[in-house]
């Protein structure tokens, strides 16, 4: 697949409506985010990447060792955070390094993209919910 950025405007949206195009290293099931002047996604298998908003070029590109992937990124304090449907979940520095600050890991399986609320993140695994408090 592709990430496409597409310029707002009107009418028809074809080639020339996209502001970049990345075709490498792109997520079939989860979303990517967005946080300031940044893009943050993950593939299926692991892979982590930053791109650049503005034009799409790549930041940085990282493997982390987490499992397949189905759910979404979420976002908190400075971090990103992958939940591996095998119960690993990677916190990333949501910077122009990506450092992996931590893998924790918990008992379940998960799809579904966890949540975070009041400094609390959720996360549901088909028998459980967890919250944790960092």
């Amino acid at each position: 697949g592709h990430v496409l950025a597409v310029k707002a405007g009107k009418g028809n949206v074809s080639e020339s409506g996209f502001a970049w195009k990345h075709a490498k290293t792109t997520p079939d099931c989860s979303t990517p985010i967005v946080l300031g002047d940044r893009v943050f996604m993950v593939t299926d298998n692991g892979i982590a990447s930053c791109l650049k908003l503005n034009d799409g070029s790549v930041v940085w590109t990282k493997r982390l060792n987490i499992g397949t992937i189905n759910a979404s990124l979420v976002a908190g304090d400075g971090k990103i955070y992958v939940q591996g449907i095998d119960g690993k979940c990677a916190v990333v520095a949501a910077d122009d390094k990506g450092e992996i600050i931590s893998v924790n890991e918990v008992d379940g399986t998960f799809y579904a993209t966890p949540a975070i609320s009041d400094g609390v993140i959720y996360l549901r695994a088909y028998e459980r919910i967890y919250a944790i408090k960092p």
